[in-house]
């Protein structure tokens, strides 16, 4: 698809609702109700292999893993709350 008919395409599914809270886009073709299920079933958190707890991927300059705005940085997940 080109640059052009990319963006009207982007547009148009924008238009139509497409990335709002009732029709989220999916990342990666990750499905919610599809991880949730498989981490029930297996009693496991889940973990993003496409956003490793690690320091690059936080970034290489800025971010990087020596850098003073990273300094003591700690991964921690969020509170696990009851699946509704």
């Amino acid at each position: 698809m080109t640059s052009m008919a990319g963006r009207l395409a982007r547009q148009q599914e924008r238009d139509n609702g497409a990335g709002t809270n009732q029709q989220a886009v999916k990342y990666l073709q990750q499905d919610h109700e599809t991880l949730l299920q498989d981490c029930l079933e297996t009693g496991s958190l889940f973990q993003d292999p496409s956003f490793p707890a690690e320091s690059k991927s936080l970034g290489y300059k800025e971010l990087g893993k020596y850098s003073a705005k990273t300094k003591g940085l700690m991964w921690k997940r969020p509170t696990v709350r009851d699946h509704f």
